[in-house]
């Protein structure tokens, strides 16, 4: 009885931690946002918060004030990584 109490303990511990660290996938149906934070910019390009912000100051990214708050849309992250590469003119 103990041991299953335990068990049971020790379960919902894991399932908890599990979902704190690993939350489920949004449904399917959900459309990524159009704007990213600085830091969601950062992380699809894999470099740091204040590259991105670098690159909006020189004019290389393009960026919209939110009250402030500076928003980048994936479409202008597409581009960018485009002319990167080199594919855009």
């Amino acid at each position: 009885m103990i041991d299953d109490a335990l068990a049971n303990l020790v379960r919902e511990a894991v399932r908890s931690e599990l979902e704190r660290w690993c939350p489920p996938a949004p449904a399917a149906a959900s459309e990524p946002p159009r704007l990213l934070t600085v830091d969601g910019a950062a992380t699809v390009l894999s470099v740091s918060a204040p590259t991105v912000r670098r690159l909006v100051d020189r004019g290389e990214l393009p960026c919209v004030r939110v009250l402030g708050a500076l928003r980048i849309s994936r479409a202008d992250i597409e581009t960018f990584i485009e002319r990167a590469k080199g594919g855009a003119e």
